[in-house]
């Protein structure tokens, strides 16, 4: 299963920590593999982080998925 995530940050260094955050939770979380994390500078100074994830099926499992 394969997802697209995006989350809304209102720095820069906002939109880096969910970055970051996300590459550690690949190392913590067993099945789930981040493909792809995006940062886009929005409009009006937001900044927008899109994260692509694919769940293998220990960690749908886990979700009930």
């Amino acid at each position: 299963m394969t997802l697209e995530l995006a989350f809304r940050a209102e720095t820069e260094d906002d939109a880096r920590a969910q970055a970051v955050a996300w590459g550690a939770a690949e190392r913590h979380v067993a099945g789930l593999v981040v493909n792809a994390i995006r940062l886009v500078k929005g409009t009006m100074e937001q900044y927008v982080v899109t994260v692509t994830i694919t769940l293998r099926e220990q960690a749908q499992g886990r979700l009930g998925l």
